[in-house]
């Protein structure tokens, strides 16, 4: 096969690999979302920082479930704990650091979706500025400072 021939085929080979690519994020980003866990309402279980990856829709939420709601005030959506399914499809939420349930009952054509994974670099945050802040190199004034 002369060379002209096989960088051609390269060329073909990489382009349909990155249709194929750009194809399956399509169908990934139409199928599930992410957020930034902005608030402690879900400590420990969620902490800010979190990055909470959820499927999109409310089909098959149960007790228990973690859901991303629409929420009057917040504009990137409330993350609580489903606590109970009430008559007529609505949904009783709780965050697990709140020790009542949320006041209003949440309609299902309110929820974005439901978490499924999540990347907890939220905590690797916490962890690193604690260490930080405990490191006697960072943490040792300097002479010209105490002067």
């Amino acid at each position: 096969m002369p060379e002209r021939d096989v960088r051609q085929t390269g060329v073909w080979v990489r382009r349909l690999l990155g249709l194929c690519a750009l194809a399956v994020w399509a169908v990934v980003l139409t199928k599930y979302g992410a957020t930034v866990v902005r608030g402690s309402s879900m400590e420990p279980a969620l902490v800010p920082g979190d990055v909470a990856v959820y499927v999109r829709g409310s089909g098959f939420v149960q007790a228990g479930d973690v859901v991303l709601f629409e929420h009057d005030g917040w504009p990137g959506g409330v993350l609580h704990r489903v606590v109970a399914r009430l008559p007529g499809g609505l949904l009783k939420t709780k965050g697990d650091a709140c020790s009542a349930p949320d006041r209003d009952p949440l309609p299902r054509t309110r929820i974005r979706g439901v978490v499924c994974t999540v990347v907890p670099t939220g905590r690797w945050l916490q962890y690193a500025a604690e260490r930080i802040r405990g490191c006697a190199i960072l943490n040792r004034q300097s002479k010209s400072a105490t002067r």
